[in-house]
């Protein structure tokens, strides 16, 4: 929620790239690694477009705070704003 990614296959391609980008994981890793090469084969109209959000969600993820050590229950009584602004993700 706080990277304000949707649900759709395009936005699960974002919040993974942000996650590799904030953690880096062997698993997310190479879901990001073999997107590209799915889309080469299979539908590669759609290749600008899928490397537009892997970029867009590794960019975000590199420019805001870590979240990692965030304990969401401590930020309950603040808005989704002010966190995504305290997190720089805005």
């Amino acid at each position: 929620m706080l990277t304000g990614y949707d649900t759709t296959p395009l936005g699960e391609v974002r919040v993974v790239s942000f996650t590799v980008a904030q953690a880096p994981a062997p698993y997310p890793a190479m879901i990001i690694a073999t997107r590209p090469l799915q889309a080469a084969l299979s539908r590669p109209q759609l290749l600008p477009i899928l490397m537009d959000v892997i970029t867009e969600g590794w960019a975000l993820g590199r420019k805001a705070q870590p979240l990692r050590v965030v304990h969401g229950e401590d930020f309950w009584e603040r808005s989704l704003s002010e966190l995504r602004e305290r997190y720089d993700l805005v």
